[in-house]
Parts: structure tokens; C-alpha cells; sequence
């Protein structure tokens, strides 16, 4: 839960925002979205909520997402 709070707090939103978004994920998004490496996650224009993130942004969403991996597959 800790990360999933940096998470929420680098990008300024709810956890239960969050949380709902992924009850009402489209799974179909979700496995086209799982086949990218997040390492290449920089080659993609990133938005949220229609703001296009800045490159500052995106690399530390990037930085989040690649700390919770590491630690979720401790």
C-alpha cells in the first residue's frame, strides 16, 4: 500500500481514484499495456487525466512503477 501512496502523491491524485480505475480497467487494455517493458515506457508520449506529462514526469511515474516492481517481485 506504501507505493501504491508515492504513487498517488507524485501524481497528485486519490488512492480511491486509483482503486476504482481498477475495478473498471478494460482487461484487454490492460494485456496490451503488459507487453510493453517498462524500460521502453520513454518512447511513449505519457498522459493522465488528458495532461500530457512532462518528461520530468514521466521518468519519475517510470522510477515509481520500476520500484514497485522490484519490490513486488521480492
Amino acid at each position: 500500500m506504501e507505493t501504491l501512496e508515492a504513487i498517488a502523491k507524485a501524481l497528485n491524485v486519490k488512492i480511491s481514484e486509483l482503486m476504482e480505475n481498477e475495478k473498471n480497467s478494460d482487461l484487454h487494455e490492460e494485456s496490451e499495456l503488459a507487453d510493453i517493458p517498462i524500460e521502453k515506457l520513454n518512447q511513449y508520449t505519457l498522459s493522465y487525466k488528458g495532461h500530457t506529462l512532462s518528461q520530468e514526469e514521466a521518468d519519475d511515474v517510470i522510477e515509481l512503477l520500476e520500484a514497485a516492481l522490484k519490490r513486488w517481485k521480492k
